[in-house]
């Protein structure tokens, strides 16, 4: 059995006639196999414990201004105390290692994902985790479980008609872009697509196919790519009367524009 304990303990100091008294707090960590046989001769590498310590350290590290210390290896198990003053820190390892049980990483912050990370590589040994207090009020096992891998943006295609209105890059070292008349922001072009676009600039309304990358907790759209465009049949109409045509259909897109600066 491999117990991990970081143990807070009572002590009492005096200044002058004042008798100040600190308290603790522990918590055990405690690792052990289906079995029931890891002990102090068959336990884990001494690599694998400093490791998890010190990712235990960072994920804790700045939670409060009380720090943890390792005070004590005891006993017949790999007991590793360590020592708090702050019930804040103790409070936030609880509610850490309870979402871990539970399986509830989605709203976990990215340091205490890693941390997760490095706990479940030492749990595909067979291995499991219980997490208690002294007098076990709290307690909770944890085991090896597959993180989902999270996919933080969607992707939605849409078409749009619209005039071609800017075309290239913003310098010689970014991606070729374009702006479109219906569009409030920039399409990302390849180059195959550039020399075939340039033709059309300020030059009649194309129907444009594109693919919008959307982050799924802002809404906001990332990067939208052209799929593809094609030519509509272009009227025999000035420039600026094509512009009206549009607007009278895409309506808000337009009204920022100022056909002055196309004439």
């Amino acid at each position: 059995m491999i117990c991990f304990v970081i143990y807070l303990f009572c002590s009492t100091f005096t200044s002058g006639k004042k008798y100040l008294t600190m308290e603790y707090f522990d918590i055990t960590f405690r690792f052990n196999d289906k079995a029931n046989s890891l002990d102090n001769r068959n336990g884990i590498s001494i690599d694998v414990l400093a490791n998890f310590l010190k990712s235990l350290y960072d994920v804790t590290k700045g939670v409060s201004d009380g720090k943890i210390v390792l005070s004590e290896i005891r006993g017949n198990c790999y007991a590793a105390v360590l020592t708090s003053p702050n019930i804040t820190t103790i409070d936030y390892v609880q509610t850490l290692h309870k979402h871990i049980a539970n399986a509830n990483f989605g709203n976990l912050k990215s340091k205490e994902k890693e941390y997760v990370q490095d706990l479940m590589k030492i749990l595909r040994d067979n291995l499991t985790l219980n997490v208690y207090n002294n007098d076990k009020s709290y307690y909770t096992t944890i085991e090896q479980t597959e993180i989902p891998v999270p996919f933080p943006y969607f992707f939605e295609t849409d078409s749009l008609d619209g005039v071609v209105t800017r075309i290239g890059g913003r310098n010689i070292n970014t991606k070729n872009t374009i702006l479109i008349s219906t569009y409030s922001g920039e399409i990302e072009i390849n180059n195959a697509q550039d020399n075939k676009l340039k033709k059309f600039y300020k030059n009649g309304v194309l129907e444009f196919y594109i693919t919008k990358k959307i982050n799924k907790e802002t809404g906001k759209v990332e990067k939208t790519v052209l799929d593809d465009f094609v030519a509509l049949p272009i009227p025999d109409i000035s420039f600026t009367e094509g512009v009206n045509s549009i607007r009278e259909r895409h309506g808000e897109y337009f009204s920022k524009i100022d056909l002055e600066d196309y004439e």
